[in-house]
């Protein structure tokens, strides 16, 4: 039988030495042994060489008679040299030394240091009590040393099993006897811990006889399992494989059952202690979980320096909120923020928050980073402290992360309530922010609730300050979102707009009271709208605008067509011509300019359409064409209302052949655009329509001016991957675009391409965008003096928490002349009737303008006024004010602040690692002192392949022959 030949010959030495590097002592053990690597056993080996001896000796004893006894014995001392020495280097003997190097385990705790760690969670409940025994001394209260001793206990008959299980594995498919002897030994290590917890401490703090009973004998169970870890030879295995798999399998199954039956019962002592700790009235130090954390990491660093985990565990400290940072060992845990202590009646995240924004919470790049640094660092277990609340935005999931650990276990030990706080918000409001005289409002509330299970909530409507309508909405769940519609007739209302506000009345200990109300204004259109539409000639663009109109009872509309003829209709065809004047532009409320040339559009008409858009409030809505609108108009006063200026040709995707829509992000929430309830709906329809139908030109003037705001991009389709990935969206050429100019406001669309909105799909889509557009741009705008020299805007309407709100203020003199050095000041009043008043600053760039960014304003909603040099500018007892409603942000850290146990559960359990309650944070760590990492290093150093071997066995046949050729002997 052919096998690969270790032959110990001798220990040469063992030696033991102490290497002390970066703060990491290792243990190494050299052993030096000959080994024979020839292939073939040595017995055989051995005998045909002593039967070759005894041939030659039989082959010179038959030629005594000639050679003599004396150079008979010579020749076969010869021959036995040269073929010692042959065999020899047959053998292919080697010098191995072996190097065993023993390090102590190395461990990553990496705390989270994000910004939901500085909550302070106002009930203690489930997990919390470990949390609220864990950094109690032992001196305030016997029960901590009891529960200590029953978590580390099953924590450790956990990793028992899992060890043994694992060895089982390897029993059952092959294994390496060094390996498995490892694991049975840290097996029985961890037995013997979860023994002296439950025999020794467990039953020093606990007195109750029948528990004291209990845990002795899960002890003794413990020990015996111990000692069959302990005993079993496996390098003696594969003489009996299947006995020693039989057996291990018997024990491994009663090691499972005990874990379950320990379980079991400590969960009701621990039920116990959480009773007893609570008649012994201990006050609840509401800390926030920054503070508990460094309490008990710290507390456990204190222990390592004077116990045996300094010299047997290799500690390692990092952070991560949303990265990973490491914590040098000179320099300790950092210091948590300093809160002070608040009563149960101040507890409320309306406080101000005078610290740094949140830092939200990338457990995958934590993990990831960890991960990383594993293999350099030879760590192999790492220990999470964290409520596991992942909010990062795009990216894998922890859990992918954790999938590719590449060997690394990945513990946790999670902190935070396991319940939403107690809050009602409302967390969604959809109005319309114009409707037809006559029409209903129909508002949609979307109310999110959490912890008032069987309780009511008073949801109140008021118009103009006034109470029209309340629901009473019963919550029949801890957790639920609520939706409720009002529906608001207008047809007895005379007023321009409806200011209204859904109100929540508050309930008792609720979180936060300031994301209770939202404050909206809707303007009421008149019912009847007028119309006019004039282009050059036919085209699909005014075509089917034309029977849009025509089928649409809230609109009347007369049209101009000059070529190939002049048509017209109503006082279009008694003039055969364009207005001229400001009081014939004013007997419409919209104007629609297609692709006219200044021969169809003379001067003096536009000068009127300029002037009946800024003094009067007029619309002008412009659509652009290959024969003259608006590049032929480049020094004409159409010019000075375009909301677009003529691109230099720099910026990508201005000289494509065709072109996609996309919504731009800035208005996914204007009303005017949106073709479905749901945004992400309506920017699909959008992106689809085109996609299917895409414009085939774009006027070169489609760079929208800074005083424009874009409402739908157009994105080149031979750059749109290019384009999609663009940091800044707003490069992109305009599609439709609009501004506010004086009192009205002017409409622009760079290609008469909507009609293609009718593909395929009817007329449906086409008519919604198109009386959607003109319902809005003549609705009136909240933060307009009654004479128009003040106009207060926000960018937006709705904003998420983190956003800032851009306010700005345009201000003119009552000639029309732009108001510069001005104090202005926007006041913000939410509905705690708070004031937070801002400066507002000049536009360099836009006289009569100033701006301001705010940060900062908590979830609610707000009136803003202007104050300052506006009260001469305004009437008497007027009020210049607009809205804004800033949501609760649905990834900041201080929305979501529940404990993801379930998250953390499917990362330790993908990986190999556990959920540890904080009790057992001191015994986790103890047991990786029981694993050392050995590090195996094997030189060989061949002994036979040396030119002296050879010489020798050759310098031996030589002199025989040459001694045979002195005396004439064959």
């Amino acid at each position: 039988m052919l096998s690969y030949l270790k032959i110990q010959f001798s220990l040469a030495t063992k030696s033991t030495d102490h290497h002390i590097s970066s703060q990491i002592k290792m243990n190494s053990e050299t052993i030096e042994k000959l080994v024979f690597e020839c292939g073939l056993q040595t017995p055989t080996v051995i005998f045909l060489s002593i039967a070759l001896l005894l041939v030659c000796a039989w082959m010179l004893f038959r030629e005594r008679h000639n050679l003599g006894n004396f150079w008979v014995a010579t020749f076969w001392c010869l021959r036995a040299i040269a073929f010692s020495v042959l065999v020899w280097m047959f053998l292919q003997p080697a010098r191995v030394t072996e190097t065993k190097s023993t390090l102590p385990n190395s461990v990553a705790v990496v705390v989270d240091n994000s910004g939901s760690m500085q909550v302070v969670d106002p009930e203690r409940e489930g997990q919390d009590v470990l949390w609220q025994l864990a950094n109690l001394k032992s001196d305030d209260l016997t029960l901590r040393d009891a529960q200590v001793s029953l978590d580390s206990a099953i924590m450790a008959l956990d990793v028992a099993q899992a060890r043994w299980t694992l060895a089982q594995n390897q029993l059952q498919t092959g294994f390496d006897a060094a390996g498995l002897k490892e694991r049975f030994e840290e097996i029985a290590f961890a037995l013997d811990r979860a023994s002296t917890q439950l025999d020794e401490q467990f039953c020093k703090q606990w007195k109750n006889p029948a528990d004291q009973k209990q845990a002795s004998e899960f002890a003794s169970q413990c020990s015996d399992l111990s000692e069959f870890a302990a005993d079993l030879n496996i390098d003696q295995a594969d003489t009996n494989p299947a006995n020693t798999i039989q057996r291990s399998q018997e024990y491994l199954k009663a090691l499972v059952d005990l874990n379950r039956l320990a379980k079991t019962w400590s969960r009701s002592v621990s039920n116990a202690i959480s009773q007893s700790l609570t008649q012994a009235a201990v006050p609840d130090n509401m800390a926030d979980r920054q503070t508990q954390v460094m309490q008990l990491v710290k507390e456990t660093d204190e222990q390592q320096l004077t116990n045996v985990l300094q010299k047997n565990l290799n500690l390692k400290r990092f952070t991560f909120d949303e990265q990973l940072t490491p914590v040098l060992a000179t320099n300790g845990w950092p210091k948590p923020t300093t809160h002070s202590e608040p009563t149960e009646e101040e507890f409320s995240i309306d406080q101000p928050d005078e610290t740094q924004p949140s830092s939200a919470t990338n457990l995958s790049a934590a993990i990831e980073q960890i991960t990383q640094l594993a293999h350099s660092q030879s760590i192999r277990e790492a220990l999470f402290v964290t409520d596991g609340a992942h909010n990062a935005a795009g990216g894998p999931s922890p859990a992918e992360i954790a999938a590719k650990r590449n060997g690394l276990a990945i513990s946790f030990l999670p902190i935070g309530s396991l319940k939403q706080p107690r809050d009602i918000q409302l967390y969604h409001v959809e109005h319309p922010r114009s409707v037809i005289r006559g029409d209903k409002v129909l508002i949609d509330a979307l109310v999110s609730s959490a912890g008032f299970e069987g309780e009511t909530i008073n949801l109140q409507l008021l118009a103009d300050g006034e109470l029209i309508d309340q629901k009473e909405l019963l919550v029949d769940a801890d957790q639920l979102d609520l939706r409720h519609s009002f529906t608001v007739p207008t047809k007895e209302l005379m007023q321009e707009s409806i200011e209204f506000e859904l109100y929540i009345e508050p309930l008792e200990m609720e979180a936060s009271k300031t994301n209770n109300r939202a404050i909206f204004q809707v303007a009421l259109v008149r019912d009847k709208i007028r119309v006019m539409l004039a282009d050059r000639k036919k085209r699909w663009e005014n075509h089917y605008l034309e029977g849009l109109f025509y089928r649409d009872e809230h609109l009347e509309h007369e049209m101009i067509l000059f070529a190939p003829r002049l048509r017209a209709t109503g006082k279009l065809e008694v003039d055969a011509a364009l207005p001229t004047t400001v009081e014939a532009w004013n007997q419409y409320d919209i104007a629609i300019l297609g692709d006219l040339t200044p021969e169809e559009f003379p001067v003096q008409s536009q000068e009127s359409l300029v002037e009946f858009v800024k003094e009067k409030g007029g619309v002008a809505i412009l659509i652009a064409g290959r024969s003259g609108m608006p590049h032929a108009f480049e020094d004409q006063p159409l010019a000075s209302i375009l909301p677009v200026e003529k691109s230099d040709g720099s910026q990508p995707g201005f000289d494509a052949n065709e072109y996609h829509v996309r919504v731009n992000p800035a208005a996914a929430n204007v009303e005017s655009i949106r073709l479905d309830n749901s945004l992400s709906n309506s920017s699909r329809l959008w992106q689809n329509i085109f996609e299917v139908q895409p414009i085939t030109w774009l006027s070169e003037y489609s760079t929208p001016r800074p005083s424009a705001r874009r409402l739908l991009d157009a994105v080149a389709v031979d750059a749109e991957q290019e384009e999609a990935n663009a940091n800044d969206l707003n490069q992109r050429p305009a599609w439709v675009c609009w501004q506010q100019l004086g009192s009205g406001r002017v409409v622009y669309l760079s290609a008469p391409d909507t009609y293609r909105m009718r593909y395929r799909r009817g007329d449906r889509l086409h008519h919604i965008f198109w009386a959607q557009l003109m319902r809005w741009i003549l609705s009136s705008q909240p933060g307009s003096s009654s004479n128009g020299l003040v106009k207060l805007a926000t960018d937006k309407v709705r904003y998420n928490q983190e956003e800032p709100v851009e306010v700005s203020a345009l201000l003119s003199e009552a000639l029309g002349e732009p108001l510069e050095n001005a104090e202005v000041r926007a006041t913000f009043k939410g509905g705690d009737d708070e004031t937070r008043e801002f400066v507002l600053l000049a536009d360099e760039t836009q006289p009569g303008r100033y701006s301001a960014k705010v940060e900062d304003l908590q979830a609610g909603a707000y009136r803003v006024a202007l104050r300052g040099d506006v009260d001469d500018l305004m009437g008497e007892d007027e009020t210049v004010e607009t809205f804004v409603n800033v949501i609760s942000s649905p990834n900041r850290e201080d929305v979501n602040t529940t404990c993801n146990r379930p998250l953390m559960k499917q990362i330790a359990q993908a990986s190999g690692g556990y959920v540890i309650p904080p009790t057992a944070l001191a015994e986790w760590l103890t047991l990786q002192t029981g694993m050392p990492e050995t590090i195996s290093q094997i030189e060989r150093v061949p002994l036979w392949n040396r030119w002296s071997c050879l010489w020798v066995a050759f310098g031996c046949l030589a002199t025989e022959w040459f001694v045979r050729r002195l005396k004439g002997l064959t």
